[in-house]
């Protein structure tokens, strides 16, 4: 079955982000709707499974997805294998408006047991594992 990561991401895009990256944005909500050349040259379309960071494979409740052109936030489940997300990341960050050390979201491998925070700083994006982890594994519930 494999282990998914749930993931909760809220960005501002700056106002000049190019329509190539806006356009690709919404390829990702709507899928049915991709052309495929007109797709930027970024490792993270590479993937096999880039169009899987939106999606809600475990059933969360409170999964959604909204973009405006200017703001993309989403809650989702999937199989992060071969790092689409962090990708993802990798992809979008020259364009998102956000102050240095800025929390936008949050990262949780089924794996890892504990959740991670996504931070942005001006040269990446950064993913920091919660300090509580030794906590968890020494609990009953590990």
């Amino acid at each position: 079955m494999g282990n998914y990561t749930d993931v909760e991401l809220k960005i501002s895009l700056s106002k000049d982000t190019p329509a190539v990256v806006t356009n690709s944005i919404q390829c990702l909500i709507n899928s049915h709707e991709i052309d495929y050349n007109s797709l930027p040259d970024h490792n993270f379309f590479k993937s096999d499974r880039w169009l899987d960071i939106i999606c809600n494979y475990t059933g969360l409740e409170d999964a959604y997805v909204k973009f405006d052109g200017l703001s993309l936030s989403f809650k989702s489940s999937f199989k992060n294998y071969d790092s689409p997300f962090q990708d993802f990341l990798d992809f979008i960050h020259p364009y998102v408006i956000a102050k240095e050390n800025e929390l936008v979201g949050s990262y949780f491998y089924e794996e890892q047991w504990n959740e991670a925070d996504i931070i942005y700083t001006q040269k990446e994006f950064i993913i920091k594992y919660n300090p509580y982890k030794d906590e968890l594994e020494n609990s009953q519930y590990y």
